[in-house]
């Protein structure tokens, strides 16, 4: 076995049969595999530019996590070398990092992947699209590589990992560096055959790749691969699955121990073998609950990108482990470069390794190679001891890259970034330690004006802009000086230890009002802390990316708001949360009744073609004045679309006069966004003068209530709900515009944007339990009338077709549905629909852009779950918003009298 290639095509010879990749709702054995690959592999070989060889070829791989991401990453290294990158990183650093590697062609999936589409676009790099599926399913018919390409001695990847400079360094593996190291991972864990990994970890760093699909290739065992960590789904896929092994870094096994301690899970979890712990320190109370939930060992490894990715490891039993160590060395020469003696005789040092395994040098940095090449041992810039067992302990870094949950952080990246704002004079970064992620990264600023310093959101939102999300510091001190070093640049060290020392103003200072209790009380119990002032850093206490969504959450359900993603990340401390949350709550004071309230006086009556009108407030023209003398285009943007979004077609009628008035009679007051958005509203108007006549209330605060007064008595009442954006893909007069006559229409919203998966606001929470309470109490609302439909556009689709389960209806139409993998709660409802008699009559129609991958592939994964659904591609469309394409090619209106037709069912 010399490339990745002869990996694949042994285990086809020898187990054609045994399944290699599995996933949620598919699988490939190993001679599918191998001529999924093959086939794939010629395809990209076809469009790589014709001035390019096999040997020169840079294939980058942009591909959100999944098995089409492991298809085309095997398929790509048997024509090239593959630069696989992180889908989340901004179009600035895709860019940067295409250039350093030189990508001659970019690989992504069939939809998405927006900034790094426009990143090559900008560099005239070649881009190729593909939907892996497709290949899937035809393979057998289409063109393969004859003959292997890529040789053991070629470069199968090239990663990005940071480095002790401003740059991060590219590292190249081999395919004999790769296949080294795949033979010891599996060794070092003792896979067979029999064996099951449940793959969680992101595909595009080394231990994704190496580890957790190279490695059970080796073994000829399985390997199940998710789009990503998810801690309710670890649990699933562990009942469903049965793996044998995981991996993690220590965040997110931490994470499975905090919801297994509060979800009690039984013995359906226990089918691993061995958990390993990788990429950070783990802590012995960690590893030891671990071992006692799981009942297995958990090994605990060292290793790095450069090495591909193996050093060390502890081993399986009956071979003694000891608690902090990393273990002994796997095929790979370990030695310590000594810096002085320990007391117990052992000497510490700086960690060099050297093997078949390791690679040849960073590209195009003979400076950096020098310096950490001495007579072919790679210094680690790790510190550590071996002890007279010979097991290996880790006891710090000589490099100052920032370890935050085994993402590694360049912090002088960071410095650059922040001495470029306007308001700082200058800037530097530091790991400080972190009870869940190990490290993270602070931020020392000067600013330029000491008196007025920027805003901490303001700095994070400016890193935000050109670096990846993880690399924003979490807490920032501002300080007047910095200590330097004997030849005056500053020194981190000292930086970080003057920091340590530095508390901000009423740290400890308790809750001031009930607004800030109530958010005090949730902290202590998501972070697990017994004190907390007011004006402590989230990050900082403990709080990581993880528990800061189910803070959200819980301050959402707590206060019946919802917290705009815009202003998330000004919630760094309870006070500045409480701020937030009361600013939220005097507006819905304002304009929203209590939702209990109305529940308990029943609104029954208020619905149905006599509802009153007035019951909401027509769009207020100071709020038009106000929006015209926005000049920054974010906040525009924000304004206009509250303003319009939940309207009616009369009130965006009445609005657009306003806003010609304000044109015609204030032009200084007109800037260009605000005659954008009046030129977008006259190009989106649609029968708004034939169909002004609709009241809107507000039936809670998720829940919209639209009548039409259009003189028709036997109505049709359709249930609606939302996608993501909380809109039925366009904005709600563009779609009542359409609508026909005779149907009314509740519009229920997603404001926790979590798939509905924590229930609406009033009417039950938790849909994996209370569903069917959920829908009871919304069908009380609509008792009075005869004619009732579900619908649902994008992830609002699978409730819609869950509630036909439950409510008397004679259809259910989805738009574009989510792909039913992404919303397993829903498995249960959808699965009563195959129940024969349970809803004798009822259809389910779904429709979808027939040019849209994404749609196609939900659509036929839900004929699995549904007894006989009505499919309906529209083929001419090519993007999952279909109902934004209707309406901008003017077909709306007559697909809607169609979809909404009022077909009388069976008494």
């Amino acid at each position: 076995m010399s490339t990745i290639h002869d990996l694949i095509l042994r285990q086809a010879k020898r187990v054609p049969d045994q399944l290699s990749i599995v996933w949620e709702d598919g699988q490939l054995s190993y001679s599918e595999l191998c001529e999924l690959t093959l086939t794939i592999g010629h395809c990209i070989f076809m469009n790589l530019p014709k001035q390019e060889t096999v040997t020169t070829s840079r294939i980058g791989l942009v591909h959100p996590n999944g098995p089409g991401f492991s298809a085309l990453l095997l398929s790509a290294s048997v024509v090239g070398t593959v630069a696989p990158m992180s889908p989340c990183l901004s179009r600035a650093e895709y860019q940067k990092y295409y250039e350093q590697i030189n990508i001659s062609l970019l690989l992504l999936p069939a939809e998405g992947m927006t900034l790094a589409e426009e990143a090559a676009q900008s560099l005239g790099i070649n881009i190729l699209r593909l939907s892996w599926l497709d290949f899937k399913s035809t393979s057998r018919n289409l063109p393969k590589l004859e003959k292997k390409i890529t040789r053991g001695e070629d470069t199968a990847l090239i990663l990005l990992t940071s480095g002790s400079t401003g740059l991060p360094k590219a590292v190249p593996l081999t395919h004999i560096n790769i296949s080294h190291a795949t033979r010891s991972v599996a060794h070092s864990l003792k896979l067979t055959q029999d064996d099951r990994c449940l793959c969680m970890w992101e595909q595009y760093h080394i231990g994704g790749l190496v580890d957790l699909l190279l490695a059970p290739i080796y073994a000829a065992s399985s390997v199940i691969i998710t789009e990503g960590f998810n801690t309710q789904r670890f649990f699933r896929h562990c009942r469903k699955f049965r793996p044998t092994w995981f991996q993690g870094v220590p965040t997110t096994l931490g994470e499975i121990l905090k919801v297994a301690k509060a979800t009690s899970q039984d013995e359906s979890i226990n089918s691993f073998r061995v958990i390993r712990s990788v990429a950070a320190p783990i802590s012995n109370d960690v590893q030891m609950a671990l071992e006692e939930l799981f009942k297995c060992p958990v090994l605990q490894t060292f290793g790095m990108t450069e090495a591909a990715p193996l050093i060390t490891s502890t081993e399986l039993p009956p071979a003694r482990r000891k608690y902090g160590s990393v273990g002994k060395p796997c095929d790979t020469e370990v030695k310590i470069f000594a810096r002085h003696l320990r007391q117990d005789g052992n000497e510490e040092g700086e960690i060099a390794v050297k093997g078949v395994n390791v690679f040849n040098g960073y590209e195009n940095d003979e400076e950096t190679n020098s310096k950490q090449f001495i007579d072919g041992w790679f210094l680690t810039g790790d510190l550590g001891y071996f002890d007279h067992d010979g097991d290996l302990f880790i006891t710090g870094r000589v490099k100052q890259l920032v370890n935050r949950g085994g993402e590694k952080i360049n912090p002088q990246e960071v410095d650059n970034r922040l001495n470029n704002h306007p308001e700082v004079l200058r800037a530097t970064c530091f790991p400080l330690a972190h009870p869940t992620l190990g490290e993270q990264l602070a931020a020392a600023v000067i600013p330029s004006d000491k008196e007025n310093p920027p805003t901490v959101s303001t700095l994070r939102r400016w890193v935000q802009t050109e670096l990846a999300a993880f690399k924003v510091p979490s807490k920032f001190f501002f300080v007047s000086t910095f200590p330097l070093t004997d030849i005056g640049k500053i020194d981190r060290n000292a930086t970080a230890r003057m920091c340590s020392n530095l508390k901000g103003e009423g740290e400890l200072e308790p809750p001031r009002n009930e607004i800030e209790q109530v958010i005090h009380k949730l902290w202590l119990q998501e972070l697990d802390l017994q004190t907390l002032g007011v004006s402590q850093d989230f990050i900082a206490v403990g709080g990581d990316s993880l528990s800061s969504a189910r803070l959200i959450i819980a301050i959402e359900k707590s206060f019946n708001v919802t917290i705009p993603d815009s202003v998330v990340d000004d919630c760094i401390t309870v006070a500045a949360t409480a701020l937030v949350v009361d600013k939220l709550l005097s507006t819905s004071k304002k304009e929203l009744p209590s939702t209990n309230t109305r529940l308990e006086r029943g609104l029954t009556a208020t619905i149905g073609s006599g509802a009153s009108k007035g019951s909401f407030k027509p769009i207020d023209p100071e709020k038009v004045n106000e929006l015209a003398k926005i000049k920054n285009a974010a906040h525009f943007k924000l304004a206009a679309d509250k303003m319009i979004l939940d309207s009616t077609p009369g009130e965006i009628a009445n609005l657009m006069k306003q806003s010609q008035n304000i044109i015609n009679s204030s032009p200084s007051a007109s800037s260009n966004l605000f005659k954008k958005f009046y030129l977008s509203l006259q190009e989106n108007v649609h029968r708004f003068n034939q169909s002004s006549n609709w009241n809107r209330q507000n039936l809670a605060e998720n829940l919209l209530f639209y009548a039409s007064d259009d003189g028709v008595d036997d109505r049709l009442i359709v249930v609606a709900f939302t996608g993501m954006a909380r809109r039925l893909m366009l904005p709600t007069p563009f779609f009542l515009g359409s609508m026909p006559a005779g149907v009314d229409i509740v519009i229920v919203k997603d404001l926790n944007r979590d798939h509905y998966r924590n229930g609406i606001a009033g009417f039950g929470h938790d849909l994996r339990s209370s569903f069917s309470t959920l829908a009871k109490s919304i069908q009380s609302l609509i008792s009075s009338y005869k004619e009732i439909m579900t619908f649902g556009t994008s992830s609002g689709g699978l409730p819609a077709l869950a509630f036909a389960s439950f409510i008397d209806t004679y259809r259910a139409v989805a738009v574009g549905p989510d792909n039913i993998n992404r919303q397993d709660h829903f498995d249960t409802f959808l699965s009563e629909l195959k129940l024969e008699g349970r809803r004798e009559g009822l259809r389910e129609v779904i429709h979808f852009s027939g040019g849209c991958e994404r749609d196609v592939q939900s659509g036929k994964e839900l004929t699995r779950v549904l007894v006989r659904p009505q499919l309906i591609a529209h083929p001419k469309y090519q993007h999952h918003n279909l109902i934004h394409e209707l309406h901008t090619d003017g077909a709306l209106e007559d697909w809607c009298a169609q979809v909404f037709a009022i077909s009388k069912k069976s008494v």
